[in-house]
């Protein structure tokens, strides 16, 4: 897998193994936000941060160490979901 990126958008985050739970650590809004479904493949980290004011590069390093950085297989029948992080988030 490439490395994470503030160009990286937010599919390419979420289809890593542990991308979601890395957001919902540093609080990203768009875990739990309808938009970010319509947008995933156009919104960037870079993008994220800076309407939000988090912590890019915090983000990025956590994104980037060993275990965040497998990436997980796709499953068509259930694909992950924004919700079901959210609610993850709130436990």
């Amino acid at each position: 897998m490439d490395k994470i990126t503030k160009k990286s958008t937010l599919k390419d985050v979420l289809s890593l193994k542990n991308g979601a739970q890395v957001l919902a650590e540093f609080d990203v809004p768009c875990m739990g936000c309808a938009f970010a479904h319509l947008e995933m493949d156009k919104l960037t980290l870079a993008d994220i941060c800076q309407m939000y004011g988090l912590d890019l590069d915090g983000i990025l390093g956590a994104l980037n160490n060993k275990e965040a950085t497998k990436k997980v297989q796709p499953n068509k029948k259930n694909p992950p979901s924004l919700k079901a992080t959210a609610r993850q988030r709130k436990k």
